[in-house]
């Protein structure tokens, strides 16, 4: 699965290759002497793997990424899909609400992958995609 991340930054997009937590730990010696009252600090630091069309490795902050797309498919397109196959859970009246409207998806003959029925070309293969309405009034 292939994630694709802009770099909020500097405006360059990456392939996400994994997330963790960068540990550190520091001290720092007192005023007095540097031994009698030293500072310790240790922590971790949300950080993501990237990398550069040209392959090379770089740890950035992940507060510093945005999701564009998985596979191929904007993160708005991936969103359509999910509204309303959840249950929203309302704390305050205790009931739940489903929405109405779910989207409609198909399979694109050309290369098996999922898109919404309302796209014209697949962003997997490229096939331009005829609904059946179209090809009916043909």
């Amino acid at each position: 699965m292939a994630t694709v991340v802009l770099h909020k930054v500097t405006g360059k997009v990456y392939l996400l290759l994994g997330t963790g937590y960068g540990a550190y730990y520091s001290e720092s010696p007192s005023f007095i002497g540097g031994a009698l009252f030293p500072h310790e600090r240790s922590g971790e630091i949300p950080v993501a793997a990237v990398c550069g069309e040209d392959g090379e490795i770089e740890w950035m902050y992940t507060d510093d990424l945005q999701v564009v797309e998985v596979d191929g498919i904007r993160v708005s397109e991936i969103y359509g899909r999910i509204q309303g196959k959840y249950v929203l859970v309302t704390a305050a009246a205790g009931h739940d609400e489903t929405q109405e409207e779910e989207p409609e998806y198909e399979n694109c003959p050309g290369c098996d992958r999922v898109v919404p029925s309302t796209v014209r070309v697949c962003p997997g293969c490229g096939l331009t995609l005829i609904s059946e309405e179209e090809e009916e009034e043909r």
